[in-house]
């Protein structure tokens, strides 16, 4: 005979507090139950079981019946009822445990074994007191059942319900039933008012539209009289949903107390519902043989129904898994096992690096594994910053001396006015001069042509007058203003190579998490090789200070063949229309003396104006390309592949320090510091085989139906 399978039921009043354990029980057949009434259901239903036994409900949510209701609204009569187990009725046990019913369809005996299931977060004593509970027997009859249910109530350890025992068990409920694949059996007290009994808002919230909701009225008998209308109208018209309403009469305190049988139970359900009003109601939507049956062709066809899906769901829990595992690899024991993992990983990574630096990964969206992506972001960063902030004072190209247009024509400047420089005159400093250029005659109003570049040129050039003749250069002058003129260089490309050394941080972090399958392993390897990766980032800082070091401060000198050209054009723009100069001696204040520089002196201030323009926009560009290929892209993107290190004579990067080379000269010691594996990782691996296994057998079951 066959069975309502699966079903979880038994929630009483304080049942599903989720501090409590579960008790599991596996039993044959009930009598009772009747059997569907073809071989293709029970064929479907058998299957279902097959995925419990297998444990399969423990990764995905598998069709199921849930009985759920208010307190004291009958539900462990209900059970009773439906599965002819004797369910405790009027004591406490069933308010403190959630009963788990499977019943399964067979031609010979079966064992029964039945086990509690220790609740979350139990401490190790507990456990090993629950697991102490093991009876066995050969037959689960009316007295055996009993028998256990009395033992159960040693094991309880819940006396009281508190306020947070309560939102426990709403929690649990709502567990159970949220899933799509859940048939609810929303138990009702025909004595109290729907709105009273907040299972069936939970089940309004979780099933708007009522197609997996069944309503069971109970204690219709003990409804007073001159008061059935209301309970009447909600077993004809429902109140939730689309399914049918049931009702049921249950046996009783008092019925127990007088002997009366299960048996004796149907015989009164049958006399009850044929008497007024009670008699209104359709037969086949009273008693617990008509719920039964319902229930029995909605479990089977809804089952039907998923199992697609179900396949599919197993197909890739099955693949994801297996992934998992794979990720894991084998067992890390002894030094060899670890090294023929790591060699694996070595190869893995290296062959992400390479598509990550030939943009071969297809990664949809921001992801630190897009690290060329990334670098050349880092890049326009490190441009924009050398072009708006790299310079100390703004260079104004001089195409007409009536306005000056801001930034450099190739290094691309902002156009603000720094006046950064010491003892520049807008900060007070009376060492300095207000320098003002302009055609024809000189108007001490005239303030548009006033910029910080050529007061701060003026100031340098009286300073640094020795004994050339009056409208020459001093040799190091232009040397000193470059070197001035270039102080926010290395903020700038630190601050570059910084966020290139992070994105390479983050790359690694994403590509070992992917690559080790666990966070665990990743973490030991990346603290592993985090003193290894030092070593190039400090020879890529290195090379930084030395690249600063020739621009900054070495002799000026280049062969662009642009430097001449655009050094001409500047003079001969400046030829077109050349401006007298002034200094305004700010030392006096309001008596400010204006003083006129010499047509020598002018010449040499626009002389040394244009040559550091010209020569700046040339060592920029030049600057930011060395950056790019000796730090970035030749130490710390350098290629991992060995022998073409060894070619370019150059020590692997961040990025190329995990190869094979490198894990065979591992010692001993640093294999497991970088590849031991812990009891968690060990347990993980475990558990993954058993759901690959568990995963793979249910698959097969489909082949098999």
């Amino acid at each position: 005979m066959a069975s309502l399978s699966p079903v979880r039921g038994g929630h009483g009043k304080e049942q599903d507090d989720a501090k409590s354990p579960m008790m599991e029980t596996h039993a044959p057949p009930m009598t009772g139950i009747q059997a569907p009434d073809f071989p293709e259901r029970m064929k479907i239903l058998e299957q279902i079981h097959e995925f419990r036994d297998l444990g399969v409900d423990e990764d995905i949510e598998l069709p199921q019946l849930v009985v759920v209701g208010d307190q004291s609204s009958g539900k462990s009569s209900l059970m009773e009822s439906i599965t002819e187990l004797p369910f405790p009725i009027a004591n406490e046990l069933c308010t403190r445990y959630a009963t788990q019913i499977v019943f399964r369809h067979s031609h010979t005996k079966m064992p029964v074994k039945i086990t509690i299931l220790p609740e979350p977060g139990a401490s190790d004593g507990r456990k090993a007191q629950l697991k102490s509970f093991n009876p066995q027997a050969d037959d689960l009859n009316v007295e055996t059942f009993k028998a256990i249910l009395d033992e159960v109530k040693n094991f309880d350890s819940t006396q009281d319900q508190t306020d947070e025992d309560k939102e426990m068990i709403r929690n649990l409920v709502e567990k159970y039933i949220k899933s799509d694949r859940t048939i609810i059996l929303a138990v009702m007290n025909g004595v109290n008012l729907f709105v009273n009994q907040e299972i069936f808002q939970m089940a309004s919230k979780v099933d708007p539209g009522g197609d997996r909701t069944v309503g069971v009225i109970t204690k219709l008998d003990i409804v007073p009289l001159g008061e059935e209308k209301v309970s009447l109208k909600i077993a004809l018209d429902g109140l939730h949903g689309n399914l049918p309403w049931f009702c049921v009469r249950n046996r009783s305190t008092g019925d127990i107390g007088e002997g009366v049988t299960l048996d004796k139970r149907n015989d009164k359900e049958r006399d009850f519902f044929q008497k007024t009003p009670w008699n209104q109601i359709p037969k086949d939507r009273v008693g617990v043989q008509a719920l039964r049956d319902f229930l029995a062709t909605l479990l089977s066809d809804r089952v039907r129904g998923v199992l697609p899906a179900l396949r599919t769901e197993i197909q890739r829990k099955l693949e994801k898994s297996q992934q998992e595992l794979d990720r894991l690899g084998d067992m890390r024991q002894d030094s060899e096992q670890q090294r023929r993992y790591l060699v694996g990983l070595a190869k893995e990574y290296q062959i992400k690096v390479n598509d990550a630096l030939s943009g071969r990964n297809w990664v949809e969206g921001n992801h630190p594994a897009k690290l060329r992506v990334n670098i050349h972001n880092e890049d326009d960063k490190f441009k924009k910053e050398m072009q708006e902030k790299g310079h100390t004072h703004l260079f104004l190209p001089n195409k007409t001396l009536g306005g000056f247009s801001s930034g450099c024509a190739k290094c691309g400047t902002s156009g603000r006015d720094t006046d950064s420089s010491a003892g520049d005159s807008s900060t007070g400093d009376s060492s300095s001069g207000n320098l003002s250029t302009g055609g024809g005659t000189p108007d001490a109003s005239d303030k548009s042509l006033n910029t910080s570049t050529y007061r701060w040129i003026a100031k340098r050039y009286k300073e640094s007058r020795g004994g050339e003749l009056l409208g020459l250069v001093n040799s190091t002058l232009v040397q000193s203003l470059f070197h001035e003129q270039t102080a926010n260089w290395e903020r700038i490309s630190s601050q570059y190579i910084d966020g290139v050394i992070h994105q390479i941080h983050e790359f690694n972090h994403a590509i070992f998490d992917e690559i080790c399958g666990d966070n665990n392993t990743s973490h030991k390897l990346r603290v592993y090789l985090k003193d290894h990766i030092k070593i190039p980032i400090e020879e890529g800082r290195r090379e930084l200070e030395k690249l600063l070091s020739v621009e900054r401060d070495g002799v000026l000198q280049t062969s662009s063949r642009s430097y001449m050209k655009n050094l001409q054009e500047a003079r001969e723009r400046r030829a077109r229309n050349s401006p007298h100069i002034w200094v305004d001696d700010t030392e006096h204040g309001e008596n400010s003396v204006k003083t006129f520089l010499t047509e020598a002196e002018q010449h040499a201030i626009y002389y040394i104006y244009d040559l550091l323009e010209t020569f700046y926009e040339i060592s920029c560009d030049r600057f930011m390309d060395n950056v790019r290929g000796q730090v970035v892209e030749r130490i710390l993107l350098s290629p991992g592949d060995p022998r073409m290190n060894r070619r370019l004579k150059v020590n692997p990067g961040p990025l190329g320090i995990f190869n094979t080379d490198f894990v065979y000269l591992m010692k001993e010691g640093e294999l497991e510091a970088a590849a031991g594996e812990g009891l968690s990782t060990r347990e993980q691996r475990k558990n993954l085989r058993r759901r690959v296994d568990r995963l793979t057998k249910a698959l097969a079951t489909f082949a098999n139906a």
